[in-house]
């Protein structure tokens, strides 16, 4: 589950890349194959919500036979008094098909008095992946975000833990 996150890790910054060049965001499913070779590619449906249910079955069919799994989209997330824009990341580990990870990356998007900013990551679902280690697989994202040379220096310049 580890190399999972990182995967999702780098599917995320190049999205947060695009959220925060104001691009169409569609949602980003991405795959390692058994020969190690990583693989993106947008997800286009009619409707934002169509796409994500298309990544989701893409994650739980597992048509390519990949050894892990990664769905990012944009969403909205509750957090306190008040709702976020975030990056969600659907995240598989087929050696164990049952366990799913949801972790988010809120953001703040850029106003005419604010700087964009993104903020903690937040683990929205954790089922069935007792057996993984979560601080090393959140560490892990890390990892994958460093892989996307424009999406870290977003990162590293727009991060704020306030929040």
């Amino acid at each position: 589950m580890i190399l999972a996150h990182k995967l999702a890790g780098y599917i995320a910054a190049k999205a947060l890349w695009s959220v925060k060049e104001e691009k169409p965001q569609v949602p980003l499913y991405g795959f390692i194959d058994k020969q190690d070779e990583r693989h993106v590619e947008d997800i286009v449906a009619d409707t934002l919500v169509d796409a994500v249910k298309l990544g989701s079955q893409r994650l739980i069919e597992n048509s390519e036979d990949a050894v892990f799994g990664a769905m990012v989209f944009v969403g909205t997330l509750p957090i306190g008094k008040g709702e976020y824009d975030a990056l969600f990341m659907e995240i598989r580990d087929y050696s164990k098909p049952e366990a799913k990870a949801i972790i988010t990356v809120p953001f703040s998007p850029k106003t005419p008095s604010k700087t964009f900013r993104v903020h903690k990551l937040k683990v929205v679902e954790w089922s069935h992946c007792e057996d993984f280690d979560k601080e090393a697989c959140l560490n892990s994202i890390f990892k994958g975000i460093e892989g996307h040379e424009d999406g870290f220096k977003l990162w590293r310049t727009s991060f704020d833990g306030s929040v």
